[in-house]
């Protein structure tokens, strides 16, 4: 809900976020057309992603409680979704590349910031492209750098987590890599505790649209998150990779 007290912030913050946006696009498309080595400009974009997306939680004052470790091996992160901002904590809280879907790199919006931003994009609906993905994504992994992505493939009201999708834990068995299960939980929206009541000020799934829910966003004081680094797991097989992180999850989440 907007209100007349949310008019100036939003006046405020719009501009400023524009300006966020506007000096990461330009710091991206330096990095991407000066960056010879793949793997140097991996690393500056990733580095890039960080800096901006501290930037936008400062602006937004969105403040990240982050617990636990990473491992200095590359891993493979996966975590639970509720929202278009999930990957801007994952990018400020780990150095990784980010996988999505086409979906996303079909959006007008948030398709161009993450082609700029090193984005692995993977079909999920054509499964003839799923081994060639698979592969390229452990490339990844073999460059020492960490992989992420959100196995429940959508995002969710944060009611329950939704059964994870299988098949890009594969890149897992193939690389030999452990899998990082992270637990993102939503606390408050404006010093208030988060109920489905004020969720869907933050929380961005189903049909809401983008330009409509953003403004809902910046309409927002601050907003309190937490980030809980589970035990990695080892496991012989993508089936139990994917369900042993769901449980680490969904016990933290629920817990």
């Amino acid at each position: 809900m907007i209100n007349d007290v949310s008019i100036p912030r939003l006046c405020l913050k719009i501009p400023l976020l524009l300006s966020i946006v506007g000096a990461f696009v330009i710091c991206a498309i330096v990095a991407n057309l000066f960056s010879r080595q793949r793997v140097a400009r991996l690393r500056r974009l990733i580095a890039i992603n960080k800096f901006f997306g501290r930037l936008a939680f400062s602006l937004l004052r969105i403040d990240i409680e982050c617990h636990g470790q990473v491992p200095e091996r590359p891993v493979l992160i996966v975590c639970n979704h509720m929202s278009y901002i999930d990957p801007l904590v994952l990018f400020t809280t780990f150095k990784a590349i980010f996988v999505t879907s086409v979906e996303v790199r079909e959006n007008s919006y948030l398709g161009p910031l993450c082609r700029l931003g090193a984005c692995y994009f993977v079909e999920r609906r054509n499964k003839f492209k799923l081994k060639r993905e698979i592969a390229e994504v452990g490339q990844y992994l073999q460059l020492g750098l960490n992989v992420a992505f959100f196995p429940e493939g959508t995002s969710s009201n944060g009611d329950k987590i939704l059964r994870f999708k299988r098949s890009f834990f594969q890149v897992a068995v193939d690389q030999r890599v452990e899998v990082l299960p992270v637990c993102l939980r939503y606390l408050t929206i404006d010093d208030q505790e988060i109920t489905p009541a004020n969720r869907d000020r933050l929380y961005w799934y189903g049909t809401a649209g983008f330009f409509s829910h953003i403004v809902k966003l910046l309409s927002i004081r601050s907003v309190t998150a937490s980030v809980e680094i589970l035990p990695t797991i080892s496991a012989p097989n993508k089936n139990s990779f994917a369900n042993q992180a769901q449980q680490q999850i969904e016990a933290y989440y629920h817990g």
